[in-house]
């Protein structure tokens, strides 16, 4: 049977259940959050419209006056007075209305994912369809992708009573002091993790900032890693700069502290290394680690994705995928100057702040994951004497300050002074949240392009 012989999904027992069961019992009508057109028969979005509306003029609402009001407006649109003087004795329970309303909804969704998928088709094709217009395929995908997922993302999720939200906020705290769920997602970062209270939470925005040649990526690709190796954690990295085998080449340099020059090259891999060193095969220790990480990383929870050009649209699709294949609780955006333009005609700030906006609602928020993502700068902090970066030297900086939970830059003094230690770095946290900014001291190894902590007695300094 071809889809379009089969009938839609919809469940009208449960439709007539939850309207009898508010005619009963119409205090319960503020727990239900479902709109009108979610009702498959119309004459009962129609009495469901009414409900609300009495509700909403705190008119009584009983049998009488529900039947009063639909002699007035036209017994035939909401199925007739005899329909309707019925509807209660369709009802098993007033106790599970939510779960009708929930059961009317998931219908009403499959039905509209079934409306995008014809119309994707017809797009596809060729046909125009509103809302569809693309030039090319990929951009089709992501224009579907996106209206794919903003179903289910309905009033009933995000609609609660302050009760209830802070019934659930106390028992995070219960599920975090008894060890069933981590307060944050930890960065391996002692003064960072201090000073946001444990590090990254779900559904927040970091934006990592830093000219090139800093170590913005190093930094991202070294938080990552710790990450990955936190209990039921999984990463997703997005690279539009570096292949898989480049950023694979700096997990493994890190890892191993083999210099990176020598696994671009790996012909220099061991060229110092004496004959004794070497395994029966001719391996020297060098290359015998590296062999070693890249078969241990073979079962470390990091997924990549270096898909040219993506769109913000296209990647929360992706990270749906990852979601409903093994989960993903962290995304890596290297970096948002090189995500692809949604809107060609629209300027370059105006295509980084629409970036910005749908990373933090569309996949921080919408599909709660904690977001990373790196930024170039303008050049406006090299006309300054102090060259450490500020907000405003973001591109769109404003949108990106909005969006934001949290915003740092990575600073190396040796990049303008030669004199300077190389391995002193600077993380200059300028925005956060819920608590302190500051300066954090770091250390960098350079041929590793890797950072660690600075000595203790080398604590941040709050601003």
């Amino acid at each position: 049977m071809s889809i379009p012989d089969r009938p839609m999904p919809q469940a009208i027992e449960a439709e007539r259940s939850l309207l009898g069961g508010l005619m009963q019992d119409p205090d319960r009508l503020p727990e239900i959050a479902i709109k009108p057109e979610a009702f498959y028969r119309l004459e009962h979005a129609r009495l469901f419209e009414l409900l609300v509306a009495m509700a909403g003029s705190q008119a009584s609402i009983d049998m009488v006056t529900v039947v009063d009001r639909v002699r007035v407006m036209g017994p035939d649109r909401f199925g007739g007075i005899g329909y309707v003087v019925e509807l209660p004795d369709a009802v098993p329970s007033t106790a599970n209305l939510p779960y009708y309303a929930r059961l009317i909804q998931d219908k009403a969704d499959r039905r509209r994912i079934i409306e995008l998928g014809e119309q994707a088709c017809r797009a596809a094709y060729g046909e125009y369809v509103s809302g569809l217009e693309a030039d090319d395929a990929g951009k089709l995908a992501g224009r579907v992708g996106r209206m794919l997922g903003e179903v289910g993302t309905t009033a009933v999720e995000y609609t609660s009573t302050i009760g209830e939200a802070a019934r659930e906020a106390y028992q995070h705290i219960v599920d975090v002091r008894a060890g069933k769920v981590a307060p944050a997602i930890a960065t391996d970062f002692r003064d960072l993790d201090d000073m946001t209270s444990g590090g990254i939470r779900r559904g927040d925005l970091w934006v990592l900032g830093g000219r090139p040649g800093m170590g913005k990526t190093g930094l991202a690709m070294r938080i990552v890693e710790h990450m990955s190796l936190l209990p039921n954690v999984r990463v997703g990295v997005w690279s539009g700069e570096m292949s898989r085998k480049q950023l694979a080449a700096r997990m493994l340099s890190g890892m191993t502290d083999v210099h990176l020059r020598r696994l671009r090259n790996p012909l220099l891999l061991d060229e110092d290394a004496r004959t004794q060193d070497r395994d029966k095969d001719g391996l020297g220790p060098q290359q015998r680690a590296v062999r070693s990480w890249s078969q241990d990383l073979d079962q470390w929870p990091i997924v990549l994705n270096t898909q040219p050009g993506i769109t913000v649209e296209e990647l929360g699709m992706w990270v749906r995928r990852m979601q409903m294949t093994g989960g993903l609780d962290v995304l890596a955006v290297d970096y948002l100057q090189l995500m692809g333009a949604s809107d060609r005609r629209a300027s370059v700030e105006q295509q980084i702040a629409h970036i910005s906006r749908h990373l933090k609602t569309s996949i921080a928020r919408a599909l709660d994951v904690g977001v990373i993502a790196l930024s170039q700068l303008n050049r406006k902090c090299e006309d300054r004497a102090d060259k450490r970066p500020v907000i405003s030297d973001l591109r769109a900086s404003g949108q990106i300050e909005q969006d934001s939970d949290w915003i740092g830059f990575v600073y190396r003094e040796v990049e303008y002074d030669d004199a300077a230690d190389p391995k002193d770095a600077e993380l200059i946290v300028r925005k956060q949240r819920s608590g302190p900014t500051g300066t954090i001291p770091l250390r960098f190894d350079g041929p590793t392009t890797k950072f660690y902590d600075a000595p203790i007695d080398g604590r941040r300094e709050l601003l």
